[in-house]
């Protein structure tokens, strides 16, 4: 089952220097361990109303499995990088549990019910 990482990233300053030492080591390790960075860059939020600065990554990473994730925190050659994130940075990770399909199905009786809600706006902005 495959398992995603999904971290926020919250810079405690404006000096960012530290991501040229640690995003060469987590890239490498994240590759060693089968894990694919999915995002982290672009992000809206569109709910909740503690409000994050536009400076904070939020970061999506898919692993193979729960102990491959769990394999890459632990990999003595990542501690370096992680202590210096977490000296520099306010971080949540959250380790959840996917499915072993790429691409879940769409729900075409979503879609459906979207367009019927639609039709009925204009209908009553018409009528």
């Amino acid at each position: 089952m495959v398992y995603y990482s999904i971290v926020a990233v919250i810079p405690t300053s404006n000096n960012m220097d530290w991501l040229n030492e640690y995003i060469p080591v987590a890239e490498r390790l994240t590759e060693a361990y089968g894990g694919k960075l999915l995002t982290g860059h672009d992000w809206e939020q569109i709910e909740g109303q503690q409000r994050l600065d536009r400076q904070a990554m939020q970061v999506l990473i898919q692993w193979p499995s729960k102990q491959a994730a769990l394999d890459f925190m632990d990999d003595p050659a990542y501690q370096p990088a992680l202590e210096l994130r977490t000296r520099e940075t306010n971080s949540v990770h959250y380790l959840v549990a996917g499915s072993d399909e790429d691409v879940l199905p769409v729900d075409e009786s979503a879609s459906d019910a979207e367009e019927e809600s639609k039709e009925a706006d204009q209908n009553a902005v018409e009528g």
